[in-house]
């Protein structure tokens, strides 16, 4: 064996998050929504996906599903980071939480919320989905065929001189 029966499929549902800090401010500058979103990584494969934006809540709900390959996930944590997306500056971060993987059994769907932390204070909770199956051999094969499509090469630079330069 080669080690193939530790790739699997994670299946993400992100669902919703409650009690979320407010970072955007009204007009007399208190702070009173936020416009969050996700980020759900895994830390050792450098791996993300993300959920769209909801506009001026402290409650989002998405239902947003994503999956990847995972690769030796008695080893993997994820990294669930929550952030309010802004406009004119850089998306501030309003939560976050890690979670170890290896505690899920395989095909079995788990759902549950996790509390969110930010500088060590609680920062809300996000209700997630969880599901790792384990790929038959061809499932593992098309994944990777998928991901190594080869990039076109590079066109060569336009040289006027090699069509109409002297003969």
């Amino acid at each position: 064996k080669f080690g193939w029966d530790l790739y699997a499929l994670l299946n993400v549902t992100i669902i919703e998050a409650s009690g979320l800090k407010a970072a955007d401010s009204n007009i007399v500058g208190k702070a009173t929504s936020s416009d969050p979103y996700c980020v759900v990584k895994l830390m050792s494969d450098n791996i993300s996906r993300r959920s769209p934006i909801c506009k001026k809540t402290l409650s989002p709900v998405w239902n947003h599903e994503c999956s990847t390959m995972v690769v030796n996930v008695p080893c993997q944590t994820m990294k669930i980071q929550m952030y309010d997306w802004d406009a004119a500056s850089d998306d501030d971060l309003i939560g976050e939480a890690l979670l170890d993987l290896t505690h899920l059994a395989p095909s079995t769907k788990t759902t549950g919320w996790l509390p969110l932390q930010l500088d060590g204070e609680p920062a809300g909770a996000v209700h997630l989905s969880l599901e790792i199956k384990f790929t038959p051999w061809s499932e593992k094969i098309a994944f990777v065929q998928e991901e190594m499509v080869a990039k076109p090469k590079p066109k060569p630079k336009f040289d006027i001189n090699a069509l109409y330069g002297p003969a």
